[in-house]
């Protein structure tokens, strides 16, 4: 696999914001030795992106490689399958059509790349656009919306829970083609129905952490948010910590493998799903005792993550013994892959 950086868009229904987007990385300093290329996905797009888009390809095309796909399958998950078959470098670099990178952002991760030899992601720092403000009583809670700090520090993230927001961030390529070709079906899809979960991004940085790759964070990465306001409430941060909770079952179900422990079922008198049910709708009762006592927004998401976490483990039921066992089996493989 040729050394050099895929940028990846996404985009579903982004006419009004993705001409912004990629203005700005028209104006990105890239090195001329960096091989470096341009990927725009249209996922299912019922606007005029597609059209869009192609009236900028000439313009695109005087500084990048570039490849317009169109995915009508529905999903990121989809549209990354698409975009990454297409993806000739050994790293790709996740661009939401909101996403707008600052001009040294390839050149420090350039320059990280060539420190560091063992690199599985790196993440940056996201800003609101000038004007646009979180309400006070919500800026604890900005990580959701991909702005601020992802670390108290630059470098090497040691914590293997820690993962990046898929915003910005550059992974390794060559696992992502791995995984393809055992045809694995990852469990997070950042959208499913209506409901809002972590998506592939947080999933494949886990599985890097897993197979032995390195996270960084650096805070010099800066990248601005074009996040709509209507965004910027308690109901949408209620319905992301549902997504979160729903999505915790299988983290914690990576890191409980990662760690190289038994099977979860081993000593138990109950089914395992039976067993963890009930020890979630103890933990949700004593949460929504102590919302009752404080009624403060940290107490009420709380209570919305563990009802989301209750609601995933009901779907899945029986089928929880085979997350364990899917996750075990992937780490079982012990792939090898090659220094880049």
């Amino acid at each position: 696999m040729k050394q050099g950086i895929s940028i990846l868009i996404c985009t579903y229904n982004g006419e009004k914001k993705i001409t912004q987007t990629i203005d700005h990385l028209l104006n990105l300093s890239i090195p001329d030795d960096a091989n470096v290329e341009l990927i725009v996905v249209d996922n299912g797009s019922t606007d005029g992106t597609y059209n869009l888009i192609t009236q900028l390809s000439p313009k695109i095309e005087k500084l990048f490689l570039f490849h317009l796909i169109k995915e009508d399958k529905p999903g990121k998950h989809n549209a990354m399958i698409a975009g990454l078959k297409m993806a000739q470098y050994s790293y790709f670099l996740l661009c939401d059509d909101d996403n707008w990178l600052a001009s040294d952002y390839l050149l420090i991760m350039l320059n990280l790349l060539k420190k560091h030899h063992n690199v599985g992601s790196i993440g940056g720092y996201g800003v609101l656009p000038n004007g646009v403000t979180i309400p006070s009583h919500l800026t604890q809670y900005q990580s959701i919306y991909a702005v601020g700090p992802q670390h108290h520090e630059s470098g090497k993230i040691a914590e293997v829970r820690t993962t990046l927001w898929g915003a910005g961030c550059l992974y390794r390529k060559d696992l992502w083609n791995w995984l393809m070709l055992q045809n694995y079906d990852f469990f997070l899809s950042t959208f499913r129905g209506k409901k809002i979960l972590a998506g592939e991004d947080t999933e494949y940085g886990l599985i890097l952490r897993m197979f032995g790759f390195d996270c960084f964070y650096e805070r010099e990465l800066l990248f601005t948010h074009d996040i709509d306001p209507e965004r910027l409430s308690e109901n949408f941060i209620s319905k992301s910590y549902e997504g979160y909770g729903r999505a915790r079952l299988y983290t914690h179900a990576y890191l409980h493998c990662m760690k190289g422990n038994p099977h979860p079922q081993t000593g138990l008198r109950l089914p395992l799903w039976i067993d963890r049910y009930l020890h979630l709708r103890k933990a949700l009762g004593e949460l929504k005792k102590q919302f009752e006592k404080n009624q403060t927004l940290a107490n009420a998401l709380a209570v919305e993550a563990m009802q989301g976490e209750l609601s995933e483990l009901w779907k899945l039921k029986w089928n929880y013994n085979a997350v364990f066992d899917r996750i075990n089996k992937l780490i079982a493989l012990k792939p090898q892959f090659t220094a880049v």
